[in-house]
């Protein structure tokens, strides 16, 4: 029987050494961040609005999105990054996603959620996406980011016998590729995902792409290939990275 207790203290462990540096894992992922912050802020709004941010690090990239809610709650199992998050001045909760069955939040108490980076490394995605569509209100938004299985250059890679950048892997603990994420659980395609997500009872309202290759330095081998990229980001299905803007059923 798979160890869920073991690979939840390695993310917890792993994730806990990142938060000594956080300005340069948002200088990673401020592509996606910044179309996370893009997306909500063109949301409709309501007085009185909650946002939550599950996932929420140190709270380095929930203050991009939390500009205009009444209230903002970050979601996250490590206990470094929620102390500096609280700093922030943004209430912290934690939940170890794995291991507690419920998000320590009432029912409908948000009206826009956030898990960026968060669904591919749990085991049950099903509980996971059930309870994402218990915390947000009728008719309120989540927005999902994952890496993307059938990414532009992990075909190339598979083409050539590699394995799919970001992939899980044979093993929690052993890897051979420099590429292979130990981190990851899951990892999937666009239309996988939807079919997830609507399982769920959430309308897949858009889908788009994003990418950290922006982030490498180096010679004219990733400037072609950030060239590259740039262009076929523009089309979800080969992008690194899927964002997915939710929608709850209003009943």
């Amino acid at each position: 029987m798979t160890d869920i207790g073991a690979q939840v203290r390695r993310n917890l462990d792993n994730f806990a050494d990142r938060t000594a540096d956080e300005a340069e894992e948002l200088r990673w992922q401020s592509e996606k961040v910044a179309l996370i912050a893009r997306t909500i802020a063109s949301l409709p709004r309501q007085r009185g609005c909650s946002l939550a941010d599950v996932g929420c690090f140190t709270g380095i990239m929930t203050l991009k999105y939390s500009p205009g809610f009444l209230s903002t709650v970050g979601f996250d199992s490590s206990e470094p990054a929620l102390a500096r998050l609280t700093a922030r001045g943004i209430e912290g909760r934690r939940w170890v996603v794995g291991v507690d069955d419920r998000c320590p939040a009432r029912d409908a108490e948000f009206s826009v959620v956030v898990a960026a980076d968060i669904i591919e490394h749990i085991v049950d995605t099903d509980a996971f996406t059930r309870e994402l569509y218990r915390i947000v209100e009728p008719a309120g938004f989540v927005v999902v980011t994952t890496p993307n299985l059938a990414f532009w250059l992990s075909r190339l890679r598979i083409l050539a016998g590699r394995t799919p950048w970001g992939h899980p892997g044979v093993s929690p603990t052993i890897s051979e590729d420099s590429q292979i994420d130990l981190n990851h659980i899951r990892q999937g395609t666009s239309a996988e995902w939807q079919a997830l997500f609507r399982s769920a009872g959430f309308a897949v309202l858009s889908v788009k792409g994003w990418s950290i290759l922006h982030a490498y330095s180096g010679g004219l081998g990733i400037q072609g290939r950030q060239l590259i990229d740039r262009w076929l980001t523009n089309y979800p299905n080969l992008a690194f990275g899927l964002m997915f803007l939710l929608q709850r059923s209003s009943t």
